[in-house]
């Protein structure tokens, strides 16, 4: 079994060091805990995180927060990715994560069950940040906490640049001959409220006009509205030419509308989405998309959690994470 002592002496370092490194403690640089941590990570150190946790009086346990009306869960591949990379980096620190859960009888908050369990951070993903008090108020809460895809001034944020990864998805749609471009958005939250602005800001760019038949509110990761709602456009007396879907997972419904029609993609009219899950190209066409970065969201979600717990604060500041228009054969020129 690997010991401290077996750390330190491949690291040249004394025990006390390498004990305060794999334990947070302020004392030690950041660099030397990273190289401590990877060396002890590739002689095969486990820690013995019970003894740990009575001699420091940490829980060294982290929250997980997701509220989800579509029952998708981590099953999407944008969050299942973001929590990917935030597990990655919590448990490389020495941190377990537990999920947080609250049905209609429960008399306790998400918050008072993070404070029973005695979480040291939490990390908050949802559809719709608003639908429920409690999610606002274990952000709000002293405890660090992350939202992820959500704007706020109250605690920190990680979300997507969803205003110009729509803009630049308009204009592509524009350079390829479109001018009836629709968009099948998401329920209104902060997040879809930037991408209709990059919407309506693109057509305004290039002097189309809005029409306001094109732009539909439909449900985030919901196939079966999408699929209604395609119907509903492409049923137009003047149906648009190229139809952008709030996300890729929602492309099915899109597709299935279309085949239901008699209409061929992209010949009868084009698509594209919003994500870039990893089944995209596989979409026949290979659709073109908006990426988001969702390992660098579970991953900087994670370092805003661990620099507050370091230094005993709550952070409030908002990150963008750019995204990057992925052009593939959904969308035919004209």
């Amino acid at each position: 079994m690997v010991t401290l002592k077996d750390i330190a002496l491949k690291c040249g370092v004394s025990v006390g060091a390498v004990s305060k490194a794999l334990n947070d403690s302020p004392d030690i640089s950041v660099e030397t805990k990273q190289y401590i941590k990877e060396t002890a990570s590739k002689l095969g150190y486990r820690p013995n995180f019970y003894a740990r946790t009575l001699k420091t009086n940490r829980s060294y346990n982290i929250g997980i927060l997701f509220d989800d009306d579509t029952n998708n869960g981590f099953g999407h591949a944008f969050f299942s990715n973001i929590m990917s990379s935030f597990r990655r980096v919590m448990e490389f620190n020495g941190y377990d994560l537990t999920f947080i859960a609250r049905n209609s009888q429960d008399k306790y908050t998400y918050v008072e069950h993070a404070r029973h369990r005695r979480l040291e951070g939490v990390l908050v993903a949802c559809v719709d940040y608003n639908n429920d008090d409690g999610i606002l108020e274990i952000l709000e809460s002293e405890i660090p906490a992350v939202a992820i895809d959500y704007i706020s001034d109250k605690f920190a944020c990680v979300y997507s640049d969803n205003y110009n990864g729509l803009m630049k998805l308009v204009e592509h749609c524009i350079e390829m001959g479109h001018k009836k471009i629709a968009f099948i958005h998401g329920q209104h939250t902060c997040v879809t409220e930037q991408r209709i602005k990059g919407y309506k800001d693109a057509l305004q760019k290039h002097n189309l006009p809005f029409r306001e038949e094109y732009l539909i509110e439909g449900e985030y990761y919901s196939i079966d509205i999408t699929y209604q709602r395609m119907r509903r456009l492409m049923s137009l007396p003047n149906p648009p030419s190229c139809v952008i879907i709030s996300d890729d997972y929602c492309m099915f419904g899109a597709q299935k509308a279309a085949y239901d029609m008699g209409l061929s993609i992209p010949w009868h009219v084009s698509v594209a989405g919003f994500d870039d899950i990893r089944i995209a190209p596989y979409f026949s066409p290979p659709l073109t998309t908006v990426r988001q970065d969702a390992f660098l969201f579970g991953k900087t979600a994670a370092e805003i959690i661990l620099y507050d717990i370091e230094k005993r604060t709550k952070s409030t500041h908002n990150i963008e994470i750019p995204t990057e228009l992925i052009k593939r054969q959904s969308i035919r020129e004209i």
